[in-house]
């Protein structure tokens, strides 16, 4: 089950309506429960130094991320159709009345159709950069950089201002055995009386993610394009720490500490401890 703040959030997410979307509420809320840093594994490889080198992330649709689940959703055809028939047909009688046509089947099926291919287009115009509430899970360490060969930045978000768009952007993730179902969601949408519209519906999608991914601790900034468009790279604050893995060879120690220490940046690498399961960070020196 998520923290009790999120599910508030959630709340506050869902009960956005036309007339008020309530994206600002929500905002604060989190706003108020962010953690002061969160961190991102990388490889040592070309992009990611230079990511380090000029304060920048990687922007990626999630259709090229490692998990094909990532921002899918399932959908009802038959809790839909009939919301929709009965809405296209009162508007046929409303623009013919009273000698009004009577409606195809098909038609309905069609318009369906394409209103959720349309959605589902929404994944390549939706850009995301994934960061984890820690920077000690082994498991990241071993997926994310490496098998331990790599580096972890942390970012401080503390001084950010509430409207900058790296804390503004940044969710988190809600973890969950089933996709997340937009059926509430399109049924609002094909109702002739759409009051009740969730008008943040499309988000949730993106914060859903399949249990199994818990151990990640995700935040995710999320950017939402007009259009589909190519992954790219984003400006973001300067790295607070990096930390080098506990298996990095010398050579990519020494890249990584360089980019750092021309900038100010301070480095450490994770040691392992001899009698747990558990990574701690220790001072580090070019050369050791």
């Amino acid at each position: 089950m998520p923290e009790p703040w999120i599910e508030q959030f959630l709340q506050i997410l869902n009960s956005g309506r036309i007339i008020n979307n309530r994206m600002s509420d929500a905002i604060a809320l989190k706003n108020d429960h962010l953690q002061g840093k969160v961190y991102k594994y990388r490889c040592v490889n070309d992009r990611s130094l230079q990511n380090l080198q000029e304060d920048t992330i990687w922007l990626a649709s999630p259709d090229k991320y490692n998990d094909p689940f990532d921002c899918l959703f399932s959908v009802s055809d038959e809790d839909i159709l009939p919301i929709l028939r009965q809405t296209l047909n009162e508007e046929l009688i409303r623009i013919y009345s009273p000698s009004a046509p009577e409606l195809e089947p098909a038609h309905a099926d069609r318009l369906l159709g394409e209103a959720l291919e349309g959605i589902r287009k929404m994944r390549g115009a939706t850009k995301i950069c994934s960061f984890s509430a820690a920077n000690n899970i082994i498991l990241m360490w071993s997926h994310y950089a490496n098998h331990h060969t790599g580096f972890c930045i942390e970012y401080d978000l503390e001084p950010l201002e509430p409207q900058h768009t790296m804390r503004k952007n940044l969710y988190p993730v809600i973890y969950d055995p089933n996709l997340y179902s937009l059926t509430p969601y399109m049924q609002d949408l094909c109702r002739t009386d759409r009051s009740a519209f969730a008008v943040n519906g499309l988000l949730f999608p993106v914060l859903y993610k399949y249990a199994g991914w818990s151990y990640e601790k995700e935040w995710r900034a999320i950017w939402f394009c007009d259009q589909i468009c190519d992954d790219h790279a984003h400006a973001v604050p300067k790295a607070s720490r990096v930390y080098l893995g506990a298996k990095i060879d010398a050579p990519a120690a020494r890249q990584v500490y360089d980019i750092c220490a021309a900038r100010g940046i301070e480095v450490l690498k994770m040691k392992m401890e001899l009698d747990r399961f558990r990574l701690e960070p220790e001072p580090y020196s070019a050369g050791r």
